[in-house]
């Protein structure tokens, strides 16, 4: 759940650090709506990279090993956008600006393909957790998956409103001083905002370093080897979780 905390807080900032970009000088020499959705859209290419690249690779790198890469991928993607340079550059020096955000383009696309690999494997990990437990405890039931997933993923709306908190704070204390439009103060919140992320994402990586492998994860491919079973075919995976597989994608359209 943490690493989606973490993700979550850079993921969405990004909506708050812009504004000052959008409206200020010299960023908005370069910087209009369009770049603005496009940068904003880097982050959404990358998770669907991830989403895939991870969801086929999860079962051969297994749970431990995915999750270190994601948590690494993050870290150095947040580190080059903490870094984004030149900032703050002279105005109408076009070649700075875009070269700026052009490295956070290209951060933020790194940093979202990592974020998509979280998604299938938090989701896998927190599922095969609960069903250990479960059968640990013996009198337990599977029932609780549902729930620890939820929470898992719950924790995206607490790294949302952290970010939120974040910037607002840091726009009070300019505003007090009159200096919000300032270069080097709208330069100085960005890399303020952007390195906190950092904190999180260190934190969370010696835990994923030291943490051993899933155990349902293990028997599963210990019981392949020894039984020879071969992974469930698409057709074979739509017809048992077909309902689900439609309900979920749907709901967020509707």
């Amino acid at each position: 759940g943490f690493g989606l905390f973490s993700e979550s807080y850079l993921l969405f900032i990004f909506n708050q650090v812009s504004g000052p970009f959008l409206q200020a000088s010299p960023w908005n020499g370069c910087y209009d709506s369009n770049r603005d959705a496009n940068t904003k859209m880097a982050s959404l290419l990358g998770i669907v990279v991830g989403m895939i690249a991870f969801g086929f690779a999860a079962d051969t790198l297994g749970r431990r090993l995915g999750s270190i890469i994601t948590n690494v991928l993050m870290l150095v993607s947040a580190i080059f956008l903490t870094a984004a340079s030149p900032a703050p550059f002279p105005a109408g020096d076009d070649k700075a600006c875009n070269q700026f955000f052009n490295w956070i383009f290209g951060a933020y696309f790194c940093f979202g393909v990592g974020v998509g690999g979280e998604y299938p494997l938090s989701a896998s990990i927190a599922s095969e957790r609960t069903m250990q437990q479960a059968k640990a405890a013996k009198a337990g039931t599977y029932t609780k998956r549902g729930r620890d997933v939820l929470l898992t993923f719950a924790c995206q709306g607490v790294g949302q409103n952290i970010g939120n908190l974040v910037f607002f704070f840091l726009t009070l204390s300019c505003a007090r001083s009159g200096t919000c439009e300032n270069p080097a103060t709208v330069a100085t919140n960005y890399r303020v905002a952007m390195g906190i992320s950092l904190i999180f994402l260190l934190g969370l990586l010696p835990y994923r370093l030291t943490r051993t492998e899933s155990r349902q994860y293990e028997q599963m491919k210990k019981k392949r080897a020894k039984e020879g079973l071969k992974t469930p075919g698409y057709i074979a995976i739509f017809k048992y979780y077909g309902f689900r597989l439609l309900g979920t994608p749907g709901g967020w359209v509707f």
